[in-house]
Order: structure tokens, then sequence, then C-alpha cells
């Protein structure tokens, strides 16, 4: 019998024992968690502040002082032996492209591998994700389709929706239907695969600009439901 003076890769304890390690080292050198994201951390003095997002063993870091970067890559290294992989390009399937004064983030790589899988690499593309005036219900009487397919499709155009956020409707509506699944559903959540094929360069665009304005837009149609 042996007793562990430190938690093994690929034990199960393993990852909990690492975060317990990591964000001890934090709070210990000043940094703060979000409230509502445990992974997200900052450090605030002054005007200078750095914030790190912290996933498994791979972090993120910004700041607006090169000083706090240097000094923070430089205690890394030494207290956990990492390496500094230089400017993101790509994080968890996120391509990121960064320029002097706007920043782009896209999922090119994965919408092709997306549709890859499913088969769709080739479709014909179209210019809206649901059709218009396609109302889905529960119980259409029409055929049932493979629960697993359809489940599939739907867990990846949810993952997508992070740099898609207009997508979110249109794939909550898919969710719905995910007990039971016919070929109406399948065919609408193909349908959003076809609009992905033809839209699979887009993403999100951040420009430095003070004169930006975030607004929201809603259309609630409860007389339409046709399930309640």
């Amino acid at each position: 019998m042996y007793k562990l003076k430190k938690a093994l890769y690929g034990l199960k304890q393993a990852p909990r024992a690492w975060y317990i390690r990591i964000h001890g080292y934090f709070k210990s050198v000043g940094f703060q968690t979000s409230v509502s994201e445990p992974s997200l951390y900052f450090n605030k003095n002054g005007t200078d502040i750095l914030i790190i997002y912290l996933y498994v063993d791979d972090l993120i870091f910004m700041d607006n002082n090169n000083k706090i970067n240097e000094e923070f890559q430089t205690q890394m290294m030494v207290a956990f032996k990492m390496k500094d992989l230089g400017l993101m390009s790509y994080f968890l399937g996120l391509e990121v492209h960064q320029m002097q004064d706007e920043i782009f983030v896209s999922r090119t790589k994965y919408v092709k591998d997306m549709l890859k899988k499913f088969k769709m690499e080739n479709c014909t593309s179209v210019e809206i994700p649901i059709a218009h005036g396609e109302d889905l219900c529960k119980e259409d009487g029409k055929p049932k389709v493979n629960k697993k397919e359809y489940r599939s499709i739907v867990g990846s155009l949810m993952f997508l929706t992070n740099t898609r956020s207009y997508l979110q409707f249109s794939v909550s509506l898919m969710e719905r239907y995910m007990s039971d699944p016919s070929i109406a559903h399948l065919n609408a959540a193909k349908g959003i695969l076809r609009y992905v094929k033809g839209t699979i360069d887009y993403g999100i665009h951040y420009e430095c600009n003070s004169k930006f304005k975030l607004s929201d837009f809603s259309d609630s149609d409860w007389g339409n439901d046709l399930d309640d």
C-alpha cells in the first residue's frame, strides 16, 4: 500500500485537487472571484486590472498594463511550470482574430466539422434558419425519428450559439421536441444546419467604439402555440 503525496493525473480526485490548489493560489495573491462565474478571476489595483479565465489547466488573461502582464506570466511559470502560448488565436473551439482596434471571434472549423458529422457539408444553404410560417408541435402525427441523432444535432447547435446569439430562438425551439422528435422536427433542425452552411464565417465582431449601443428586440406570439 502506498500513500500518495499528490494527486495523479487521471484519478477522479485530481481535477478537484487541482482546482483547490490554483484557486488557493489566486486568492493568496489578491484575486477575487466573479459572483456569476466561478472560473473568472480579477485583480484590480487603482486603474490597473488583470482578468483571468480558468478552464481546467488552461487559462487566458487580459490586462491594461504590460508590466502587470509580464509579472503575472513570470509568477505562473515559477509556481506551476506553465508555458506562455502567446496571443490567443484558438481556445475551446473559438477562433480569435486580434487586430489593432478590433477582435473577431468565430467557430469556422467547428461549423465545418459539425456539417461533416451530420453529412450536411454539401447541402444547399438557405437564407433564414427557420422557415416563415412553419408551426411545430409535439404531436403532429408524423413519423418519429432517431432521438440520438436529433439530440446530437440540437446539442451541437446549442454550443454554436456562443458566437451566434441570434440563433438562440431557433435552437431553443428545437429543444422543446428532444423527448420525442418527429420527421418534421428533424427537418427543421437540419434547416438550421443549412442556414449555418451559408454563414460558415459568421461570428462576433468587437471594435473600439465609444458610441457602441446594445439593442434588444422581442416578439412574443403566445396565440400561435399549438401545444397549449
